[in-house]
């Protein structure tokens, strides 16, 4: 651990070995008050434990894009949009970015067959008795 994650831990709690959302993500976010949606870098992940006499769970200590002079705390449950989230996007046909994804397009006709025999199976078995 170097001693800016030192700082961060004793200035925020400790890190959370587990998260959905990483340090340094941009993320897309509701606001605390639940007014608006803004973005900003995660600078670090708190792990859930007790605040004062307070539960907290898993959260995010976020830096606004636009710089307010406080950093914002969200829940995994705030975050709307991530980098991962804008990366699939630009991936869309017509995008200049656009490249198939190879498991994408061999797995949806896996899944479809299978759902289907599902499907069928079911139909020719009738009700459970």
């Amino acid at each position: 651990m170097t001693s800016k994650d030192e700082e961060l831990e004793l200035t925020y709690g400790p890190a959370a070995q587990f998260s959905e959302h990483k340090r340094g993500e941009s993320i897309t976010y509701r606001t605390a008050n639940g007014q608006g949606i803004t973005s900003g870098t995660i600078i670090w992940v708190c792990a859930a434990g007790m605040v004062g006499d307070r539960h907290m769970a898993l959260h995010y200590v976020v830096a606004p894009d636009e710089p307010t002079g406080f950093i914002d705390v969200a829940f995994p449950d705030d975050v709307v949009v991530t980098d991962s989230d804008q990366a699939r996007n630009s991936k869309r046909p017509g995008s200049p970015a656009f490249i198939p994804d190879r498991w994408e397009q061999s797995a949806r006709p896996a899944l479809l067959s299978v759902m289907v025999a599902t499907l069928l199976r079911g139909r020719r078995s009738g009700p459970a008795t």
